[in-house]
Order: structure tokens, then sequence, then C-alpha cells
């Protein structure tokens, strides 16, 4: 029997803490609106309490009741339960007030409805319980009778509003949803329009601080401050002074090296080392010096500013100027072939390395050079590289390994120690990566935590770059004390070495894309397949991310995956010469790629790319002779695989293999197919010895990408090619050899990327019947699905005759021909690709007039035409409303512009206009609302004398590269002065 003192005491203490979460949600509302349901329950459940403990303290210890009162003292148990829970839900809720991350929000919301429902429980079982309590006081049914009336129907709105809540929560993380996925398609957009410009090495670094500085605006994840912007130069004693660097004409070089600003820290060390390495005379024996250090403080840093520094420039004027990226596993051939490009010499084709060498080293004799070997590993590498020994040469070692220098003949007084960075300048140099809209307004406490965080870096210039990064947008303690815990722990662990330490430090800005978007994560260690010190191209990227399903779109999420990568500093943006944008991510940043993915259980990814591999790893095939294999990644690219015979690597869920750049590799054994049949992605680009494919190729009906170019030996693609329904992607770019295209490729119906670029003289193109070629058009012209084809023809190509099958491809998005030069004009045919939005046309001497259609096609963005040298009027483009870049490039025979380009609303959203022909004479004058969003104008190798005036009605421009100054003069007083800029 339950003491009715006990319930009424425990009666008691429930009414208390009734009343102080009630109190509690309701300061908690402006909070968070799913408190209000919350609050209005327990208004409801109050007079209930009070009636249950009033009759318990009335009703004594009559044994009628002992029942009911049991009942009672439960219910009370499971209220004081729930209440404790409300309270601690609600003051969490009143204690994060400031965060309005969406996604804590909405979980709070989530945890706070599930209390919610859990009073609503409670009140159902109340009237039941209170029923008991007073059924033996027959004077008061009525009176029971109407209070439970009104219980049901306060039970009843009480269920509305709840109703109501689910719904308003549902619509709150739709609206969440969309604003996320708003933000991320401006953010990839923005990302996109950045990498797609031609820019140069100077703009590296500005591209990159304009993807910070955007994604910092974009994703506030929390309120801040009124921020001023910090100045990114540090100060002249924090940074690299302006005059130790070469001045700002540096784009125009080819040999600048890119360096990320600021600079800080480096001041004496990079004094230091450009003293050493001009201290010799012009004739003096050649000699080294070297820059050693841990992964990550800075060496390559250091060495990229004495190459780009004027007085290094000035030493060495007249001589040569090397910069090699080594490796740890370098490809030492073309490192070779690397000296020959930068010495202009011809590649060398010798069968032995040893001759190769000794060549080079007769040549270096005759030289003065200054040589740069970035990240060499061990002293045999060394040996093979150190070839700058003519008199007044100076040769650079980059290493961590301080013997390796001691190999060198490097003398103290020429060896720099990069060491860590003094706590001043860890601090600048974190929270210029921390803190892109300034530090000037933030509130002291959180500077003090960051502050410790920056400390927790150890002055390693890496760490401070890329922890600093994954802090950007958190402006609240709280968020900063964790990471500085996390942090801690990791430097904590007793078995760790320095690099684990590291790897400790690092892997916070890993864990931290959570918060941005899971899937980049994934996105980050696919760069681990790639050899160190590669530079990944945008297309490498879509093949090796999208058959993942990384990408659900295969522009728009990539640019939000490599622009979010970039903005925390993850990886780098690389200048490469083209108009592609390309990536690269730090060594070190690689290791801890690999460090993560060799943590994971079970394994699913094996990558040993770059490691000359002259067969399969044995220890792969034994690990999974006993093992069920989980690997769906595996990557040997760059090795020197010779073989595959023999070799059984089974492997169910094997979706990505990468054998690309195995230039010793022959044959893809049919046996060694039979174990990866789910196989997507296929890379064997650059396989040169590769003849043929087997016919099991057919097998692999998941295969999606399929990449052979530059498989210069292969003669012809099997029939059983068409068996692979789900192939979107297949290039047989430089297939030099290719001879034959079965007619089974008219059956690959997902196919809709196709390249056939040079396969010419001997090939599919060339002097062969045009009966073979004949056949191997119109199977191409069989995909209807194409919405990407590039073909590439040679002198003897005549296709004249076949182009009327272009008519069929109703789908194709970006059409790019080039190299026919029988090829007298685009065939009418093309008019029924409604759906263009790319044209190129490059190197069709013969070309003589553009098909009256192309200014209908609706949706074309880009037009670009190339050394057209026959072409001798344009249409009128200006009607075309989405073109945003025409590029009209060594078409000699244009030498003045039609009128419509310059007129009134002509080109409404062309943003770059390139008219670099050697025959233009005459630019129009521009018309009031022409082209209103042209940002870029290119006038180079052009005769044009004069600019008109009306050109200021370009409002947009940013810039104009002319090929001579006195374009310019007449524009100094206006608004366009300072836009030119000679040269491209």
């Amino acid at each position: 029997m339950v003491e009715p003192v006990a319930v009424s005491i425990a009666g008691t203490v429930v009414s208390k803490l009734l009343e102080q979460v009630m109190e509690a949600t309701k300061i908690a509302i402006s909070c968070n609106e799913s408190c209000k349901v919350l609050h209005a329950l327990l208004k409801g459940l109050q007079p209930l309490v009070d009636l249950a403990v009033r009759q318990i303290s009335q009703s004594n210890s009559d044994n009628a009741l002992e029942s009911p009162r049991s009942a009672v003292h439960c219910w009370l148990d499971e209220i004081e339960g729930t209440l404790k829970r409300a309270a601690g839900e609600v003051n969490k809720c009143i204690k994060k007030q400031p965060d309005l991350n969406p996604l804590s929000r909405y979980n709070t919301g989530r945890r706070i409805l599930d209390v919610t429902n859990s009073v609503n429980k409670l009140l159902e079982q109340a009237g039941v319980v209170v029923l008991a309590v007073t059924l033996s006081e027959s004077s008061r049914a009525k009176n029971i009778e109407k209070m439970m009336q009104e219980h049901r129907e306060m039970m009843q709105k009480l269920h509305e509003m709840i109703q109501e809540e689910h719904e308003m929560l549902e619509q709150h993380e739709m609206r969440e949803n969309l604003r996320a996925t708003t933000q991320q398609i401006e953010f990839a957009n923005f990302t996109q329009e950045c990498l797609q410009q031609n820019y140069r090495t100077s703009s590296v670094q500005r591209i990159t601080s304009a993807l910070k500085s955007a994604f910092c605006n974009l994703f506030p994840l929390r309120p801040s401050d009124n921020m001023s912007r910090v100045d990114t130069g540090a100060s002249s004693s924090s940074s690299c002074p302006r005059e130790l660097l070469v001045n700002e004409d540096a784009h125009k070089l080819t040999d600048i090296q890119q360096v990320e600003q600021p600079v800080i820290g480096l001041d004496n060390l990079t004094m230091r080392l450009q003293q050493s390495i001009t201290s010799s005379s012009v004739d003096s024996e050649p000699r080294c010096v070297g820059v050693w250090g841990m992964g990550g403080a800075g060496k390559t840093l250091l060495a990229k500013i004495a190459y780009n520094s004027r007085q290094v420039r000035e030493h060495f004027k007249g001589g040569e100027l090397i910069w090699l990226t080594v490796s740890q596993t370098p490809n030492i051939e073309e490192l070779y072939d690397s000296f020959c490009r930068q010495l202009g010499l011809k590649e060398m084709r010798v069968a032995d390395l040893g001759e190769y060498r000794t060549r080079l080293y007769n040549e270096f004799l005759s030289r003065r050079v200054f040589l740069v070997l970035d990240d060499v590993w061990n002293q045999r590498v060394l040996e093979q590289l150190d070839l700058a020994k003519g008199p007044g040469s100076v040769t650079l070692v980059t290493t961590r390994n301080q013997p390796v220098l001691e190999k060198a003949g490097v003398i103290d007084e020429d060896e720099v120690q990069v060491g860590v960075l003094s706590k001043e300048h860890s601090w600048q140099l974190f929270y210029v990566h921390a803190f892109p809209r300034g530090i000037s307004n933030i509130h002291f406490e959180l500077e003090g935590v960051a502050k410790l965080v920056a400390d927790e870096c150890k002055g390693l210039p890496l760490a401070l770059k890329v922890i600093g990064a994954s802090m950007v947008g958190k402006t609240m303690p709280p968020e900063w004390e964790f990471q500085l815990t996390c942090l801690r722990e990791s430097r904590q662990l007793p078995e760790k070495q320095e690099e684990e330490e590291l790897f400790g430090r690092l892997k916070l800005s890993y864990d931290n894309l959570d918060i941005d978007n899971p899937i980049s994560k994934e996105c980050f260690l696919a760069f681990a397949a790639f050899p160190e010190d590669s530079v990944v191209r945008r297309e490498q990227l879509i093949k090796l991310w999208k058959p993942q399903g990384l990408l659900d779109d295969p522009t728009r999420s990539l640019y939000f995956c490599v622009g979010l990568l970039i903005a925390r500093s993850l990886i780098e943006l690389v200048y490469t010469g083209v108009n592609s944008f390309a990536c690269k991510v730090h060594d070190v940043m690689r290791d801890l790629a690999l460090h993560i993915i060799g943590g994971q259980k079970p394994i699913t990814c094996l990558y040993q790319p770059g490691k000359n591999l002259v067969e399969f790893p044995g220890d792969w095939i034994r690990t999974y002779e006993t093992h069920p294999c989980e690997v769906r990644k595996l990557s040997l690219m760059e090795n020197d695989l010779t073989t595959l015979n023999g070799v059984t690597f089974f492997a169910p869920k094997l979706e990505v293999l990468l054998l690309a750049r195995n230039e010793k590799l022959e044959a893809m054994p049919e046996q060694f197919l039979k174990g990866i049949e789910n196989l997507k992605v296929l890379d064997l680009c650059k396989c040169r010895k590769l003849k043929s494919l087997p016919r099991e190729i057919g097998n692999l009906r998941q295969l999606t990408y399929l990449d052979l170019c530059w498989c210069n030996n292969m003669t012809k693609v099997p029939k059983s090619i068409g068996y692979l329904q789900s192939l979107q992607w297949l290039s047989l770019e430089d297939c030099y050899n290719l001879k034959y295209l079965p007619s089974t490729m008219g059956d690959l119906k997902s196919l809709q990327y196709l390249s056939l670029k040079h396969p010419t003289v001997n090939g599919l193109w060339g002097k062969w019947s045009k009966k073979l070629y004949g056949q191997a058009f119109r199977h191409i012209c069989q995909l209807t699905t194409l919405t990407n084809l590039r073909i590439q023809g040679g002198y003897t190509c005549d296709i004249v005759e076949l182009c009327d099958q272009l008519s069929k491809l109703v789908n194709l998005k970006s059409f790019r021909i080039s190299h026919f030069y029988k090829l007298g004009t685009l065939p009418d045919a093309i008019q029924s690709m409604v759906c263009l939005e790319e044209i190129w046309v490059a190197f069709c001497t013969q070309i003589k007039i553009l098909p009256s259609c192309i200014p209908l096609f609706s949706k074309l963005k880009v037009l670009k035409l190339d050394t057209l040298s026959s072409l001798e009027s344009l249409p009128a483009l200006n009607t075309l409303k989405l073109l945003s870049t025409l590029e009209i490039i060594q078409c000699k025979l244009i030498k003045k512009l039609p009128d419509s380009f310059t007129s009134s609303d002509a080109f409404p959203s062309l943003k770059k206009l390139d008219c670099s022909c050697s025959g233009l004479v005459e630019f129009p004058e521009v018309e009031d609302g022409a082209m209103p969003k042209l940002q870029r104008l290119y006038l180079n190798q052009t005769n044009i004398k004069s600019l008109p005036d009306t050109l200021i009605y370009l409002k947009n421009l940013k810039v104009v590269h002319i090929c001579h100054d006195d374009l310019c003069k007449k524009f100094e007083n206006t608004w366009l002065s300072g836009k030119f800029k000679v040269g491209r």
C-alpha cells in the first residue's frame, strides 16, 4: 500500500516542477516556436495535477482508494520524468538562443516535439486517473462529467495544434532545405563563373580569395557583427616585402611560380636564401643550396618566392631558370622530358635512362642555370637530377630529409631550415583564413579561444591555414571550445608520432565538411587516387565523382564541391595554361586522405598510384582470397604494369578501376575482367601499348565511363562494346591507329559523350576507303542520345557527303569539329540540333560562310570559331539571347564586325568577346544598351588603329586586351581608364 503522505509529497514536487517548466517554456517560445504547443499542453496539465494532489490529500487512507491511489502515484511519477526531460530540452534551447544554424534549430524542434507528445499522452490518461480518484464522490458526478467534456474539447484543440506544429516543422524543413539548395546553387554558379575565366598565374590567388569570401558570405552559419575586412597582406613586417617579388607584369612570364598570399613570417629566411643563391659570380663553380623542414612548413613556398624574386632573376639574367617538382616516387624519364622542354630542346627518345642523363648533363655544362628541385625525398633521386653543373649554376634543393642536402654538398651557410612560425605570426596567418571578413569586431571571448585553437596548430603553416579555413563562419565560443577539445585530444594520444599528431589536427577540417556538405568528404578523399603532385582536371573529377553518385548534376554540384574544398583550403586551384581549371592537393593533405582511407573498416579504397609497380600488388590478391572484398575503388595509375595475365582479383563491388598511364600495359585479359563485372569506371588513358580490348568487355553491363584516349596502338574496338547499355562516356581521343568502329556502336543507347579527336593519317578518317570512315560516321549518327560530340579529321579526310546524317543528333548540346581541311561549310543538317548550347569549329580552313541557321539556336551559350582562314563574313549573331562567350580567333579575312554586333539590345548575355583576328581593322560604333553584361573584350593581334568613343557604353567592362598602348589614350579621363591591358 502506498502511503498517502508519499503520494502527497510526490504531487507537490510535480506541481513545483511543472510551474518551473511552464515558466521556462514561456521564455523559450522566442527561441523556438515548437515550445508554443508544449507551453499550451502544460497549462492544460496544471489544473489536472492540482486536482489530483488535492483529491489525494482529502482522501486520507481510505482502503477503497488504494488502487486509484497507486495509479495516481504512477501517473505522477511519469509526469515528473517527462517534466525533467522537458526542462532539459527547454533550457538547452534557451542557452543556445543565438544559434541560428537551421539544422540545429530543426533538431531542437524535433526533440521538443517528442517531449510534447509525451505530455499529450499523459493528458489523455489524466481523465481516467481523476475519474478513478473521485468516483466515490457521487455528489460531484455532474462536475466531473462537465470537466471531462471540457477536457475532451481541450484535447481536441491540442491535437489540432500538434498537427499544425508537425506541418509547420515539415514546412520549416522544406524551407531550410530550399534555402540551403539555393545557396549551394548560388555558390556553385559563382565558382563556375570564376573558374571559367581565361585566368593566368597572377589570377589564381585572386580567384581563391574570391571563393573563400563568397563562401563566407553565403554560408554564415552563425550571426556575426559587422566586420571590417582584414588586410590580407598583413603588414610589411609580417608579409613578404613587395620589392623582393617580381613586378606585377609577372603574368606575362610563363615560368613564374604561383605564390599564395599572404606570406607571413618568412622575411628573414627569404632574404637569407636569396643571398645564398646570388652570392656566387657568373663564372664560379656550380654549387647547391638547400631548404629543409617538415611537411607543410613552407619549404616550397620559400623556394617559389626566391624563384620569382627580382634579385634572383637579375642575377641569372641571360641564363636559364628551371623548376622541377620531384615528389616521393618520381618518373625520372618524365622529369628529363621536362628538362628538355624548359631548355627549349626536343625530348630525347632513348632506351636507356643513363644515356638520357648523360646527354642532358652535357647540355647543362654549357649553360648557366638556376635549377630548383622541389620535394626531393632520397639521395638516389638527387643523383639522377642534379645536372646543373655549368659555370655559375646554382641548384636549390628542398627536402624533408636533411641528409639529402649533405649528399648534395650543401655547406652550412647555404642550408636553410624552415621551422614553425612564432606565436604572433601563427595568429596572423590563422585569422586571415579563419576570419576572411575581419576580426576587428569579434567578441573578446571568441578571440581568446580562437587564439588557443591557433596555438594547437603548433606554428605549422599548413595546419594554421587548413584548420583556420575549417572554422570560417563559426562565431560562437562553444563551437570553438569543442574544436579546441578535439585538437587537444588528438595531441594527447601517446602512441602518435609527429606526423600522426599532424594528421589528428588536420582531420578536424575534414570532419567539419559534415556541416557544409557530407558528400564533399568523399570528393576530397578521391584526390588520393591520383599520384602525388598531380594536376587534376575538371574532366577527371567528373569521371571519378559522377559514377559514384557524388554529383547530382555533372557541372553544378561539381563546381559547388570544388569551390567548397578550395574555400576550406583542402585543395588548391592551379594555373594550367589553358581555358580550363585544374586542382591539386598538397602532399601532406593527400597523405591525410590516405591516412583516413586506411583507417576505414571495411576497406573500400585501394590506392597505389605512381609507385613504379611492375605487377599487380600480390598482397591485395592474397588478402582477398580469404576475406570478403568490399573494395569499391582501385587506383594503380601511373605505374609500370606490363601485364595482368594470371591475375585473379575477385571484387564484386568494385566500381572504379583507374589504370591510366601504365604505358607498358599490353592487354586486359578476360580472366581479370571476370572478377569485376559491376565496374562503372574504367580508365585506360595513355596505356600506349594496349592493342585491343577483349570481347568480355561487353560483360561489364554497369560500365558508364570508358576512357581509351592516347591508346596509340589500339586498332579496333570489339563488337561486344554494343552490350554496354549503361555506357554514357567514351573517349577514343588520340587513338592514332584506330581503323575500325563496329556497327554495334549504334547500340549504345545511353551514350552521351563521344570524343574521336586525332584518329588521322592511318586511322579512322585517314587514307583508307571512304566506305570505312563513312560506316564509322553512320554508326556515330545512330547515337541519338549523344549530348556531346567531338570529332577531328585531317588533310586526307572529306566528310561533306556524310554530314547530312548529323540531323539525327537532335539532343546534341555540345558539338566540336576540327581539322577537317576539305570541309567547305557546316551542313544545313545541323539546324535540327535545336538543343545546341556550345559550338566549336577550328582549323577547318576551307569554310567560307557559316550556316544561316546558327542565329536560330536559341539555347546557344558558347560559339568559338578558331583559325577559319577562309571565313569571309559573319551572320547576325546578335539575336542569340543566351550567348555568353563569343570567340572569333585567327579568322584573317574578317576585317570588320557586323554593325549589328554593337546595336542596341545586341547580345544581352554576352560576357566575353574575343576578336583576335589579324585582318580586323575596325571596331564598330557601340550603341547604348549593347552587350550590357560584357566584362572582357579581347582585341589582341588585330590591326585596329583606333577604338570608337562609344566604347564607354559597355558599362560592365572589367578589362580590354589590346595590341598596343595607343588604343587606350583617348580613354584616360573616363571610367575605362585603367581597364586596358597590352598583350594577352
